[in-house]
């Protein structure tokens, strides 16, 4: 009888919470059309007399591929130098790469093989990884000595380890040397605090999973972002101000997953791509979107032959992969879903990547395909492309257990 009762209220809970998620959206769908009554415009609108460009002065030529990883790439993310990049795979290793020489910095072993996202510092002296144990571990590297060269020594040691999250964390990032956050697929981000060893706060209002975030860049010099942007399975993106207790704002993007989210170079804008193959830009300050670019409605001018990977298995199954062949209806790697995107320095260009096309170059203003690095070389999906700080380099990871390095 108590197994009885506690299945019907169970049942009862989530009847519950399925009919508030449609209230809200309901509600928010009200406010969206109450802001599109008064949007007089749109990016490409204002754009309209600005040049467009060809994709002739898109030389982007690979420069390295860099091979290591036994298992696929889960993130890859860049240091702030322009010159380092930290990539993360379920093989058991973040990797440390010289994306110039070549060279392995350094190897990393994780406590947890089953990664899902990878940080690195500001300041380059700690790394921090988290995955399908629900734990962030942070972890010191520091070199030994600082002289150039591919021989250069690290020392690695756990700093700490971060419990607290009661599902997967989906995505993690440093808002400062000291402090991190991190989304979870228990429908929250956490803010850490390496120094004091623990959870400072969360920050709780989404009703699906937390799959990624973004953080602003830092504008009052205080060497610390105090907001960033999370985009979740519920199909909303909210803003964040460390400095207030809820979301600041909060943008409908989809009735889909969002896959990934990205911060406009201009620090007031963010994209967000989804499982719907759409990806849309947000001005915070309109309290709108400004544009869309969708790939369906340009694969016309695609030459698909090139741009399909041959899909072959080289590498043991995951429990990812396991999630992904069950939920298969749900998988951004069974649709036409974004599952990665950057912009160039000065935000012209938008680099998004394809469950089924690879690597796609947009211009922002006009909203036109001006190039397709495809598969970009790769056996196997690509799933991440990141555009170095400075701008000056473009790297693709892949399924086939590499990274490309792509140069003008």
């Amino acid at each position: 009888m108590i197994k009885s009762n506690s299945g019907t209220y169970k049942l009862d809970i989530q009847k519950r919470i399925a009919s508030a998620r449609q209230e809200t959206r309901t509600l928010y769908y009200e406010v969206e059309n109450i802001r599109s009554r008064i949007q007089d415009a749109t990016l490409f609108k204002v754009a309209s007399d600005v040049e467009m460009l060809s994709s002739d002065r898109l030389n982007l030529k690979l420069y390295n591929t860099l091979r290591g990883h036994q298992n696929k790439i889960a993130q890859i993310r860049w240091n702030s130098n322009s010159r380092h990049i930290l990539s993360a795979s379920q093989d058991g290793y973040m990797i440390i790469w010289d994306t110039v020489s070549g060279f392995k910095k350094h190897a990393i072993s994780l406590e947890n093989q089953w990664v899902l996202a990878c940080a690195i510092a500001p300041n380059g002296e700690s790394v921090a990884s988290g995955g399908l144990d629900n734990t962030l571990t942070v972890y010191n590297i520091k070199p030994r000595n600082y002289q150039y060269g591919a021989h250069d020594q690290y020392q690695t040691s756990i700093r700490s380890l971060f419990k607290g999250h009661k599902a997967y964390i989906s995505d993690c990032d440093y808002i400062s040397n000291e402090k991190l956050i991190t989304a979870s697929g228990d429908m929250t981000c956490i803010m850490w605090d390496i120094n004091k060893g623990g959870k400072v706060r969360d920050f709780v209002d989404h009703i699906g999973d937390v799959l990624v975030l973004a953080k602003f860049s830092d504008t009052q010099g205080n060497h610390e972002s105090p907001i960033f942007v999370s985009g979740s399975s519920d199909g909303y993106a909210k803003i964040w101000d460390l400095r207030c207790q809820f979301a600041v704002q909060s943008f409908p993007v989809s009735n889909s997953d969002i896959n990934c989210i990205k911060v406009f170079p201009d620090n007031h804008s963010f994209m967000t791509g989804s499982d719907d193959g759409i990806i849309r830009l947000f001005d915070m300050r309109s309290d709108c979107e400004l544009s869309n670019y969708s790939l369906s409605a340009n694969l016309h001018k695609l030459d698909l032959n090139n741009l399909r990977p041959s899909v072959s298995r080289s590498y043991p199954e995951s429990p990812t992969d396991q999630i992904s062949r069950v939920q298969s209806t749900n998988s951004s790697y069974d649709t036409p879903g974004v599952v990665s995107l950057d912009f160039s320095r000065s935000g012209r260009l938008l680099y998004s990547c394809y469950s089924d096309y690879g690597c796609i170059i947009w211009d922002t203003l006009k909203g036109n395909i001006v190039g397709a690095l495809g598969m970009a070389g790769h056996l196997n999906k690509v799933n991440q492309v990141s555009s170095s700080p400075d701008g000056l380099i473009i790297c693709t990871a892949s399924w086939d257990q590499t990274i490309k390095v792509w140069s003008v």
